[in-house]
C-alpha cells in the first residue's frame, strides 16, 4: 500500500514535469513565429520605404493567429528621420511577442 502510494506521488511529479516541458516548448515556438514573421514584414517594408505603408496593422496570411501593428513616427528635423516599430501579438489576448523598430533617413527633396 504504501509503495502504491509512493509510486502514485512519483507518477504525478513526472507528469507535471512533462506538461511542462510541453508548455514551455510551444511557447517558445509560437515566439520564434512572432519573430520570423515580424522580421519578414519588417524586411517588406525596408524594401518600400515607409513612405509608402499602406496598412497599419492586420493578419498573417499563413499565421492568422498572429497579428502586426505600426507605429510610425517622424523624427529630427525637417521629417527627414522616420521611425517605424512593427509590434507582432498572438491570440484572442493579443499578447506581445516581439517588436522590431528601425529609423529610416529619408534626405529632403
Amino acid at each position: 500500500m504504501v509503495a502504491l502510494a509512493i509510486l502514485a506521488v512519483s507518477c504525478t511529479a513526472v507528469i507535471k514535469a512533462v506538461v511542462s516541458v510541453q508548455d514551455a516548448f510551444v511557447s517558445e515556438q509560437t515566439r520564434q513565429t512572432a519573430a520570423m514573421l515580424g522580421a519578414e514584414k519588417m524586411a517588406s517594408i525596408e524594401l518600400s520605404g515607409p513612405e509608402d505603408i499602406s496598412l497599419w496593422q492586420g493578419r498573417f496570411e499563413d499565421h492568422p493567429d498572429y497579428r502586426w501593428s505600426l507605429d510610425v513616427s517622424e523624427t529630427g528635423q525637417e521629417g527627414m528621420l522616420t521611425t517605424v516599430v512593427l509590434t507582432v501579438s498572438h491570440g484572442r489576448e493579443e499578447r506581445r511577442l516581439a517588436t522590431f523598430e528601425r529609423v529610416f533617413f529619408s534626405p529632403p527633396e
